[in-house]
Formats: C-alpha cells, sequence, structure tokens
C-alpha cells in the first residue's frame, strides 16, 4: 500500500513538472484540458522534439577537427580556414596555406562512410580522415588515390619557412 502511495506521489510530481514546463513552453491552457487545447489548436499530441543525431554528430567532428587536425596543420606552420561540415554533418573540409602553396583536407565523422563521398572528397583534397579507428576501411575506400586513415594517426606536413 505505501509504495502504490508512493508512486502516486511521484506521478503527481511528474505531471505537475510537465504541466509547468508545458505552461512556459505553450502559455496558459485558458481553462482548458491538455487534450483540448491541442486539439483548439488543430494538433492531436503536443509537438515532440526530434533529433536525427546531426547536432551531435556536428559538435563532436568540429571539436574532433579543431583539436585533432587544426592544431597540428598550425603547429606545422599552416594558415588553416575551417569550412562548415555538411548539412548530415558526415565530414567538414579544411584549407591550409602557406605562401602560395595551398591543399585540402577532409575529417568524416566515421570510416564507415559511402564509397561516393570518398570519391566525392578525394577530388579537391590532398588526404580523407576520419574520426575514431578504422572499420573495414578498404572496404569503404576502395579505388582512392589519396591518403586515407584516422585522423589521430596524420601528421602533416611541414610549411616551409623563408
Amino acid at each position: 500500500m505505501l509504495n502504490s502511495l508512493n508512486h502516486t506521489t511521484e506521478e503527481q510530481v511528474i505531471s505537475r513538472a510537465g504541466l509547468h514546463l508545458f505552461s512556459k513552453v505553450y502559455g496558459s491552457l485558458e481553462g482548458l484540458t491538455e487534450q483540448e487545447f491541442f486539439n483548439k489548436h488543430g494538433h492531436l499530441v503536443p509537438p515532440l522534439p526530434t533529433d536525427d543525431g546531426v547536432l551531435l554528430r556536428k559538435a563532436l567532428l568540429s571539436e574532433d577537427c579543431m583539436n585533432e587536425l587544426v592544431k597540428p596543420l598550425r603547429d606545422a606552420g599552416w594558415s588553416v580556414e575551417v569550412h562548415e561540415p555538411d548539412d548530415k554533418a558526415l565530414y567538414m573540409t579544411v584549407s591550409a596555406s602557406h605562401g602560395d602553396k595551398t591543399f585540402s583536407v577532409a575529417l568524416l565523422y566515421s570510416c564507415a562512410t559511402d564509397n561516393q563521398t570518398y570519391k566525392m572528397l578525394e577530388k579537391n583534397c590532398a588526404a580523407v580522415l576520419y574520426r575514431g579507428a578504422p572499420y573495414k576501411q578498404s572496404s569503404y575506400t576502395h579505388g582512392l588515390m589519396v591518403h586515407v586513415g584516422p585522423v589521430l594517426g596524420w601528421q602533416p606536413p611541414k610549411a616551409f619557412f623563408e
């Protein structure tokens, strides 16, 4: 009996907290039940936030790009321009320059990226690197003529100082 009483109290607390959050987001219920409120505004249920992982991939990709790619390039004497991740946050590119020498490097979110993406990046990049460990790398990278490997194992070329 006591356990069911505690469970009911917990449900009430959770329900009130949800209602409080709901009222902050959507305003007052105007004396309506939650279901009536959403029906009045043309919804069957409250809209739920969705996340397909893009924001998390963007954050992880950007952080690793700055720490594992940009920093070593700058330490090697290159000026670096970082480009935004693609729409799905599967890759991002970095352009390095020193004097009249320039090259680009791509950083993939994962080794397990389709071969078409590798081939597309190969056209403009001197190296295609990825986060994490190799996972069946040869099956994803067949036919490529540029360096492919984990970003942690790659050393950028030294820029020549005059």
